[in-house]
């Protein structure tokens, strides 16, 4: 039976859609009402109960939208002697999440593909194994589900320039950084050579311009540590710095470095250039794993707090800035 949630101010039986085989459930957000229906549907069709109320078991209701999304898929998935003992396993009290079959499922397939090459534009990321690969998922309350790899550490590049951009504000504030980076698109490669002149700025701090002015605005005499503790904080675990791509970064970061010269050249960055770059290359060099990297998003999902740690990182309005 497929099946899709949409919330509503009202809820529609559930033992007539039982009966219906209807194929959308319209669930009350009234978490009494709704495991009581719930409970009523159980009775009629354990299996269709089961997919409804799978999870963590916690109150049935716990993020149910999400569950039965991924739910229906990973059942679907599932032969029929793996179905039997889902069923099974429901009526006696244990149901694992259909979220880990998921991602089990989707690793498998993705392991297939073999297109594509790693990284050489820094020669040192070119050492990468092409065949490692995880995927991991962090809830907001904290809950983590990983398939594969997650935790082979690599560097974290680019991935960097959300977090770094949202400690500038914190640091400095939206106005004082809004004149130093923009938030408009750019059109172009991440790396390219374009900066905006009507303004006098990088368009947006998510191209390399752009993180470079973020880097010269969080420049200080104990900044290469404290950007150590805004990554370690937001992974809710003490990262190093990856030396040996730190020096490769530093030594073939030439196409950086003019955009540096450019934006000191036309007054947009005002500290030393290669300080700077140091700062940004460090910034990119961090050693990081799958699951470091879920609970960055998830602290961001959170309102900048860490579900594991409960480290307020990042203030909510810059969070959502």
């Amino acid at each position: 039976m497929g099946m899709s949630v949409a919330f509503g101010s009202k809820a529609l039986s559930l033992k007539k859609v039982v009966q219906d085989n209807s194929d959308t459930l319209h669930l009350a957000p009234n978490l009494p009402s709704l495991r009581l229906k719930l409970m009523r549907v159980h009775h009629a069709s354990p299996f269709m109960a089961a997919t409804l109320t799978c999870g963590r078991g916690k109150l049935w209701t716990k993020q149910i939208g999400q569950y039965l999304f991924v739910g229906r898929y990973g059942i679907d998935k599932m032969h029929e002697d793996s179905r039997s003992n889902w069923r099974h396993n429901f009526l006696d009290g244990h149901v694992p999440s259909p979220i880990q079959s998921y991602l089990d499922d989707l690793l498998h397939r993705m392991l297939q593909n073999a297109q594509g090459e790693v990284a050489t534009y820094i020669p040192e990321l070119g050492k990468a194994d092409p065949e490692a690969l995880g995927i991991c998922i962090t809830m907001a309350d904290g809950t983590i589900y990983t398939s594969g790899e997650c935790d082979t550490e690599f560097t974290i590049q680019s991935m960097s320039k959300p977090f770094t951009y949202g400690q500038a504000l914190k640091l400095r504030g939206p106005e004082a950084v809004l004149k130093r980076v923009g938030v408009e698109p750019t059109g172009e490669a991440f790396n390219a050579i374009i900066l905006d002149e009507e303004k006098n700025r990088p368009f947006n701090p998510m191209v390399n311009a752009g993180a470079i002015s973020v880097a010269n605005l969080l420049l200080g005499p104990a900044s290469q540590d404290d950007m150590l503790s805004l990554f370690s904080n937001l992974a809710g675990r003490s990262l190093t710095l990856n030396e040996s791509v730190y020096r490769s970064e530093i030594a073939t970061g030439h196409r950086n470095r003019a955009i540096a010269y450019m934006m000191l050249n036309t007054g947009m960055i005002d500290n030393d250039p290669e300080e700077v770059l140091k700062l940004y290359f460090q910034q990119c060099s961090i050693d990081v794993t799958c699951q470091d990297m879920a609970m960055m998003g998830a602290t961001l999902a959170n309102l900048g707090v860490n579900p594991k740690t409960g480290v307020q990182v990042i203030e909510p309005n810059y969070v959502q800035s």
